[in-house]
């Protein structure tokens, strides 16, 4: 039975994400690993007022989610910790707050993303 919840609890983040990349006209990816709970609460405040999202999903998850759209090129970096930075009005917000953000905090690294359906490597993402 607990597999069961289990599975329908993933079928669900499989779902909200789905919806979630359907409204998204951006969607960056970086690593996160090493940053304190503390840089974590204040970015993830940063970026709520730039009128960004920032998520951490299970790769497995989002490999599935993005399966069929135009974020699916994302799969390929999809390994190790990976945070999700989603832009909704602004295509170019998340790339330019989250790079706000790494310059203070200098663990973290962009992997890709894909910006108004245009999918940009990690130098790609970076200059942007």
């Amino acid at each position: 039975m607990a597999s069961e919840k289990i599975k329908a609890q993933k079928q669900q983040i499989v779902a909200d994400l789905v919806e979630k990349l359907k409204t998204a006209s951006s969607c960056v990816i970086v690593t996160y690993a090493g940053i304190t709970v503390e840089n974590d609460t204040k970015m993830r405040a940063e970026l709520r007022e730039a009128g960004v999202d920032y998520k951490v999903y299970k790769n497995t998850l989002v490999k599935r989610a993005i399966q069929g759209t135009a974020f699916e090129p994302m799969a390929e970096v999809l390994d190790g910790p990976s945070a999700f930075i989603f832009g909704y009005e602004d295509a170019t917000a998340p790339a330019r707050e989250i790079n706000n953000v790494m310059k203070k905090i200098k663990k973290m690294e962009f992997k890709a993303g894909v910006v108004e359906g245009k999918y940009f490597d990690k130098e790609g993402i970076t200059a942007i």
